[in-house]
């Protein structure tokens, strides 16, 4: 590990990587952990449903790299649909149940949110970009085994070519930039924002 992303795990407190996929799950469960969720959006009820499908995630993939993802009604926080077997290590695949639920809600004008993990704790992937573009997420959360918690929303346009840009980040890191500025310092160049959600 480069001595940036050893700082920037230090000013976390938080591992990245291969080593972050083993939860603590005491702080999973603690006070402070749920604290991330109170503001995320203004509903309550929303917020109290992301937490506990990061919760549930975070404790059904622990130890691995598979992904769980929720789709969340973004007016009353009832969880319309979920993949929780994806086949497809550190990727999303959207199931039948995903692909109707977001099509019924376009159709509705539904606001949705997708929740999903990233075992290793890194920010929102350019697929993860992608998606909220194609099937127009209201509010993207990514969360981390390690407790980190990142909110994004949609590109002003869709990524054709995703593995270039992830190769620009993994050059930002080895280059010893950490993760966080790896990611930060090309998705400027493409007009991809996100936040890391704090207390």
């Amino acid at each position: 590990m480069n001595t940036i992303s050893a700082e920037r795990e230090q000013e976390y407190g938080i591992p990245y990587g291969d080593d972050s996929i083993y939860a603590d799950m005491k702080y999973i469960n603690s006070n402070e952990f749920a604290n991330k969720f109170k503001s995320i959006t203004q509903n309550k009820a929303v917020n109290e449903t992301l937490l506990k499908c990061a919760r549930n995630a975070i404790t059904h993939r622990n130890g691995t790299l598979y992904e769980d993802m929720y789709i969340i009604n973004g007016n009353t926080g009832e969880i319309m649909a979920s993949q929780l077997n994806t086949p497809f290590e550190q990727s999303i695949n959207h199931n039948e149940e995903i692909k109707t639920a977001l099509i019924e809600a376009k159709a509705d004008n539904i606001p949705v949110i997708a929740l999903h993990t990233h075992p290793e704790g890194f920010p929102p992937s350019v697929d993860d970009f992608n998606s909220a573009f194609k099937f127009d997420y209201s509010l993207g959360i990514v969360v981390g085994h390690n407790g980190q918690v990142y909110s994004y929303h949609r590109g002003e346009e869709y990524i054709d070519d995703p593995d270039v840009v992830q190769l620009d980040i993994a050059m930002a890191y080895k280059r010893g930039v950490d993760v966080d500025r790896a990611h930060k310092e090309v998705y400027d160049e493409y007009g991809l924002e996100y936040e890391i959600v704090k207390e």
